[in-house]
């Protein structure tokens, strides 16, 4: 069982003889704490978000939408998300330059070498500003593969216009297509039944 130390308060200070700038820790406290639904959190299935394809004009949107995936898997609170960090370092050892040529091998690979359950991985089809429709619109192909058994476990497509959210008066339209990303994401892993 994992516990966790954290620091209670401020270590008190005390000044030696008059002048001489000598300091001793007088107090220090330290409260032991156990994480919350250890066994929950251990029961989570661990996730690898690959870097997505981008298949767009905009240099940035692979970047966009591949961090929003691993925000919104970690929001969730469902899954355990793999440091993005150890994926790109795996991917450099292997030498896969194009995440898309992957083969179930390398999937396989990596699912044991990270020790996840599944990857996440896909391409951005659309990523406009909103200067050619006059809103943010983005389009994203996305999937998951159970590395155990290397079975297609979810896929999903969807395209969102930052308009579609509109209420009422252009109040909650989402003007970016950063946000509009990061809201199409969310929804996507909202619907992943696994």
């Amino acid at each position: 069982m994992a516990l966790f130390f954290v620091a209670a308060g401020c270590a008190g200070v005390q000044k030696g003889a008059e002048g001489d700038g000598v300091a001793s820790v007088v107090e220090s406290k330290a409260v032991m704490l156990e994480p919350a639904n250890v066994e929950e959190r251990s029961k989570r299935k661990k996730i690898a978000v690959l870097p997505f394809m981008n298949m767009t004009k905009n240099s940035s949107a692979s970047d966009v939408v591949t961090d929003a995936y691993i925000t919104a898997f970690f929001s969730d609170g469902k899954y355990a998300v793999e440091e993005p960090g150890n994926i790109r370092h795996f991917l450099m050892q292997e030498q896969v330059s194009t995440v898309g040529e992957m083969d179930l091998d390398k999937l396989v690979l990596l699912g044991r070498r990270m020790n996840v359950d599944a990857v996440v991985f896909g391409h951005v089809d659309q990523f406009e500003t909103g200067l050619v429709y006059g809103t943010p619109v983005v389009g994203i192909y996305a999937r998951m593969v159970d590395v155990s058994t290397g079975k297609l476990v979810w896929a999903d497509q969807r395209m969102g216009r930052g308009d579609d959210y509109i209420l009422v008066f252009e109040f909650g339209m989402i003007r970016t297509p950063v946000a509009l990303a990061n809201r199409v994401v969310e929804e996507m892993v909202e619907a992943i039944v696994w």
